[in-house]
């Protein structure tokens, strides 16, 4: 039996839409040498709300669950620890999201 590819599943959709992302986790230990069996992967995204908008779009609602826009939307605002979960359908393997908060500088406001 093949093992599912939880980057193929997760990370090259996110790709596609061009949003910077981070590994981190059980997945992430395994590069360092940390051997680990884990069914999920941990993601921080760095993502605008139009980005975060457009999720949905790259995980077809037939293959992946993906919450509702308004549950995206309620975890974009959250001033910290903003956070959902993906799950592809067919093999019930989970990505745990985690939301970057843009800071000024990096959206070109002056610090303050």
């Amino acid at each position: 039996m093949v093992e599912p590819d939880l980057i193929g599943l997760f990370v090259q959709p996110l790709e596609g839409l061009g949003i910077s992302y981070m590994i981190t986790g059980g997945v992430a230990s395994v590069i360092y040498r940390d051997p680990r069996f884990t069914q999920d992967v941990d993601l921080v995204l760095r993502v605008s709300e139009d980005e975060l908008e457009g999720l949905p779009s790259a995980f077809s609602p037939e293959d992946y669950y993906v919450p509702p826009a308004e549950a995206l939307r309620r975890e974009g605002r959250r001033t910290r620890y903003g956070h959902f979960n993906l799950i592809h359908r067919d093999t019930g393997l989970r990505a745990d999201v985690y939301l970057a908060r843009l800071g000024k500088l990096a959206r070109g406001e002056e610090p303050g």
